[in-house]
């Protein structure tokens, strides 16, 4: 059985102009879609369909350490309510995730206290391009 390498290091991510780095411990980046890929339909007689969905919007979450310098740049993008272009790529493997247009969907909460409490940003991600997933060493 191949061994699976997992680096949160050796992954791409920009939003827009701002390549992303400085990730909290633990879940650094996730990535969800928003919808099944295939729903099965039962007509009256018992027949079967399978259906395909076309919903390509997704969600990623990324989660940086709090005092993390790029904190500033992503707020101040965030303000301005634009869209922007969108790539994760996963560098030990063939994983790309993109789009051309991704927004973000809120602030971040804000706490502190006695550690050091990580900001965590989800980007809205419309008509999501997704290819790969094997990081397989052989």
């Amino acid at each position: 059985m191949p061994a699976h390498v997992v680096d949160v290091n050796f992954t791409l991510l920009k939003c827009g102009a701002i390549a992303m780095g400085g990730y909290a411990d633990g879940e650094a980046i996730s990535h969800d879609f928003d919808d099944v890929d295939w729903v099965l339909e039962k007509g009256s007689h018992g027949e079967i369909t399978a259906v395909k969905k076309h919903n390509g919007t997704s969600k990623l979450t990324f989660r940086l350490m709090q005092g993390n310098a790029l904190i500033p740049l992503i707020k101040n993008q965030m303000l301005t309510g634009r869209s922007f272009i969108f790539m994760f790529a996963d560098l030990h493997s063939d994983t790309v995730i993109s789009s051309p247009q991704a927004i973000y969907e809120k602030m971040p909460k804000e706490a502190w206290g006695d550690s050091g409490n990580p900001y965590e940003f989800t980007v809205l991600i419309a008509n999501a391009k997704s290819t790969g997933g094997a990081n397989e060493l052989l």
